[in-house]
């Protein structure tokens, strides 16, 4: 039984999921006119007529002129979008960092608060709650909140829109979040890792990037992969992990996933402070670690440029395998000059030349908010569209 019935004219009615997909693809561009949308979508011109003729009928497309650049003003496609706000966040393990955005996917501002992540979603969600009412009354706005997203320290399971395998979040796992969420705030809700948060933010404010790697270095580590305006999620969604590849120089160092040897060990800013405490040099945070880099102390300064060294391992070989035109380097490490020098060098030394002839290694421009905007892109598209 075919799922297009016939329609007027001689001409099949498309189906619910190719609509979603103009859908998304218009939302996801500031405009676009019809012949973009039939080059983006690979849908005869007629077909994404039909389709925009009834997206505009229902109202959930309207066509506006654009800028003109010397001739005719271009018509494009955008959503017609519904006054509302939407309240973001990225979960961390002792702290959110959390986030208003409106309609048209801007920031209105931000704000970190204190949590433990290992009490479970309920106890966070709480903090959620009181930090979005907070700071929409810092804002002054009154429009309602129309749609949640969260960033997740942890592998995302997108069949099941749960995470999976994330042994330092207890009360999380195999948990349908989406759904706990709308019934805790009512409205609906979108959950993403948060590297490839990061990677989908930071492209919303560059999207000059091309195909480019995207890694979060703090406490933990991440990444994710970004080919031609989309993200890579993998069969499941786990695609992107580079916390549990394993380094040959870790030695026998035991990783909370129960392995030896992974990245996590010695590349992440928490296997950074555990190394340095074995080595007799305690400290409460790793910005206390970073702050005594910074005031001179050879002995963490040698030990974040190893860090990032051993992180240049994972990532060169991915730089043969993948070919990336950029490498975004997010998280509390991307601006610690050591760590990145460490790593830069390794890439350089281990890849191929040929891959690293035109490679760029960048900071992130989103910096601590890139999460919050890739939150905002995911989730703005279902909620403000009807």
């Amino acid at each position: 039984m075919s799922d297009e019935p016939e329609g007027g004219e001689g001409m099949a009615v498309p189906s619910a999921p190719v609509s979603d997909r103009i859908k998304q693809l218009i939302g996801e561009s500031e405009g676009l006119s019809r012949t973009d949308l039939a080059s983006s979508s690979a849908l005869a011109p007629s077909t994404v007529s039909q389709l925009v003729r009834q997206l505009i009928e229902q109202g959930e497309v309207e066509e506006t002129e654009g800028e003109s650049t010397g001739g005719r003003r271009p018509r494009l496609l955008r959503l017609r979008r519904r006054p509302g706000t939407l309240g973001v966040a990225e979960i961390g393990s002792q702290h959110v960092r959390l986030g208003v955005s409106d309609g048209q996917g801007r920031l209105l501002g931000s704000t970190e608060l204190p949590i433990t992540i290992a009490n479970g979603p309920t106890q966070v969600f709480d903090t959620l709650a009181e930090g979005w009412s907070v700071l929409r009354n810092e804002l002054d706005t009154d429009e309602p909140l129309r749609g949640i997203g969260l960033a997740l320290p942890g592998p995302v399971n997108v069949q099941r829109t749960a995470v999976s395998g994330a042994a330092r979040m207890p009360g999380w796992t195999e948990v349908d979040l989406p759904a706990l969420l709308t019934e805790r705030f009512g409205v609906p809700a979108v959950i993403e890792n948060d590297a490839r948060a990061g990677a989908i933010g930071e492209f919303s404010q560059r999207p000059d990037l091309g195909d480019f790697l995207y890694v979060k270095a703090g406490s933990g580590i991440g990444g994710a992969w970004m080919s031609e305006g989309r993200p890579y999620r993998g069969a499941l969604g786990f695609g992107g992990d580079l916390t549990h590849t394993r380094v040959p120089d870790a030695g026998q160092l035991v990783c909370s996933c129960g392995n030896t040897g992974c990245l996590e060990t010695v590349g992440s800013g928490a296997g950074i402070k555990r190394l340095l405490a074995a080595e007799g040099i305690d400290a409460d945070s790793l910005d206390e670690l970073l702050t005594m880099s910074r005031n001179g102390n050879a002995q963490v300064t040698t030990r974040l440029r190893t860090a990032g060294g051993q992180l240049g391992q994972v990532l060169s070989a991915i730089v043969n395998f993948l070919n990336p035109h950029t490498i975004v380097v997010g998280g509390s490490l991307s601006s610690v000059g050591a760590y990145v020098a460490g790593m830069r060098a390794v890439i350089y030394a281990d890849s191929l030349p040929i891959c690293t002839t035109d490679l760029t290694i960048t900071e992130s421009r989103s910096g601590a908010d890139a999460a919050l905007l890739g939150m905002t892109a995911m989730i703005r598209q279902t909620t403000l569209t009807s």
